[in-house]
């Protein structure tokens, strides 16, 4: 099926300053249009190692265990994302404009307990592949074995 595409080049087909990229070409320039700003966080999106963060998955166990059979599922599943959204991590990196990460640091991945409960194994595994580890700490782990994994 792809037998006949060509393999594209790594090099921008233009230079950062002509048609509509309106920054000068920097020496250390990781890629055509970027400004020293968008370089330096582009640089540090790339650098960061996935991870895994047990922050939500805490979260939710402690309120799940002070509020299951209160309230109807739709509204305790409402209360618990305000809740989430209330205790959870902001990350806000200097010059960031635009703010979203899922966790509480760039690639960070959440936990979901109530859709997937991993198991110690799981982690292990995930901190040990090859191809794309996500690493969760020894004390993560300990903490959502004693925590999350009994609950759920």
């Amino acid at each position: 099926m792809f037998e006949n595409v060509e393999a594209t080049s790594s090099s921008p087909e233009r230079s950062a300053s002509c048609q509509g990229n309106f920054y000068q070409p920097l020496e250390d320039q990781i890629g055509p249009g970027m400004n020293r700003r968008i370089q330096r966080l582009r640089k540090l999106t790339f650098d960061a190692q996935p991870t895994i963060s047990i922050e939500r998955a805490l979260h939710e166990t402690a309120f799940y265990k002070e509020n299951y059979g209160k309230h109807s599922i739709p509204v305790l599943r409402a209360l618990n994302f305000r809740d989430h959204c209330e205790k959870k991590t902001l990350y806000l990196e200097k010059d960031e404009l635009i703010v979203g990460e899922r966790g509480p640091r760039p690639k960070a991945v959440p936990t979901f307990p109530e859709l997937t409960c991993h198991s110690v194994e799981d982690f292990q595994v995930l901190n040990t592949r090859d191809m794309q580890p996500y690493l969760t700490s020894q004390a993560d782990i300990d903490t959502y074995e004693q925590e999350v994994i009994p609950y759920w």
